[in-house]
């Protein structure tokens, strides 16, 4: 029994939802432009890194040009997002922004330690490979940053995780390298980085574990810390042919590599 009454209510509910949809399709159609993500890749050529002996000694000044770069985000529509959203790609946003490559010539090591092992120009080497320790050649490096416990470091070199561990004494404790990380070159020599803020059950703080495949200046050997020492900093040897050789001898100071 449908009379003109129910034939009018029907073309009431009819329009009303006619109306909403619209009114979601204009929403959707004048807020779109507004909402894709784009990035621009801003960069700025350093030219000088200082590395100084942490009593403000100068060790070596260097002149090689490197990139240090920054994502910046913006929207078709002329908005600017905020900061938490900068770097941080969205879906349909333009893609993720690439990684920096520290080792440009694929050599499969970086082209520069003292910018690309924590991603900073403020390096400070506080002891040197020349420096004697007792009777014994330290010929490894102490490097520190600023703010250094729990930053991250990274690979100096392509390779594969040969070790992951602690160094303890006989009663247990944290002692000599403490947490440490060993990183076998393609060549088959051994770097290992020390005194890392890790735990028993993650030496390195970073989820490593042996076979893990490193890439050279991009991938995470461990996060910094004191353990095994007095005061939190990295310390880098390298291994070549199972004797200790100094870093530098293969790395260089950024502008060659022996």
């Amino acid at each position: 029994m449908g009379g003109p009454k129910n034939e009018e209510s029907c073309k009431k509910v009819y329009g009303r939802q006619l109306f909403f949809v619209f009114l979601l399709l204009g929403f959707v159609f004048f807020t779109w432009p507004a909402m894709q993500a784009r990035y621009e890749l801003a960069c700025s050529t350093v030219w000088a890194v200082v590395i100084t002996e942490l009593d403000g000694q100068v060790v070596s000044t260097t002149s090689t040009p490197y990139q240090q770069c920054e994502w910046i985000t913006t929207y078709s529509g002329g908005s600017t997002p905020p900061r938490d959203q900068d770097r941080q790609p969205e879906p349909g946003g333009g893609g993720t922004p690439p990684v920096i490559n520290y080792d440009t010539n694929n050599s499969g090591f970086v082209d520069c330690y003292q910018t690309a092992i924590f991603h900073t120009t403020s390096l400070t080497i506080t002891s040197t490979c020349e420096e004697v320790r007792g009777s014994v050649p330290h010929n490894a490096l102490d490097l520190w940053i600023p703010n250094i416990d729990g930053k991250a470091a990274y690979s100096v070199c392509n390779g594969t995780v040969e070790k992951v561990d602690a160094q303890r004494d006989g009663n247990g404790a944290l002692t000599g390298w403490g947490y440490y990380v060993e990183i076998k070159d393609p060549a088959g020599n051994i770097w290992r980085y020390a005194h890392l803020k890790g735990t028993n059950v993650d030496p390195s703080g970073v989820g490593l574990t042996k076979g893990s495949q490193i890439a050279a200046g991009t991938s995470q050997v461990g996060l910094c810390d004191s353990s095994g020492a007095q005061t939190a900093h990295l310390h880098l040897e390298y291994w070549k042919d199972g004797v200790k050789t100094c870093p530098v001898s293969k790395l260089g100071n950024c502008s060659t590599k022996a």
